[in-house]
């Protein structure tokens, strides 16, 4: 069996913040599966990477 090195995996988890209100900049509306409807926020995509050596 042939060893594998250094091995980089990327995470991405897209989601959104609740926000309320109509005069911050970047509020929108965003789908939520749970709730089942559109719900206002911001977009937010977290990101990671990790290394094994």
């Amino acid at each position: 069996m042939k060893n594998i090195n250094n091995i980089t995996v990327l995470a991405f988890d897209a989601g959104f913040t609740s926000k309320a209100g109509e005069k911050t900049p970047g509020v929108g509306y965003f789908c939520s599966g749970v709730a089942g409807s559109g719900k206002m926020g911001f977009g937010v995509l977290r990101n990671s990477s990790f290394g094994f050596d």
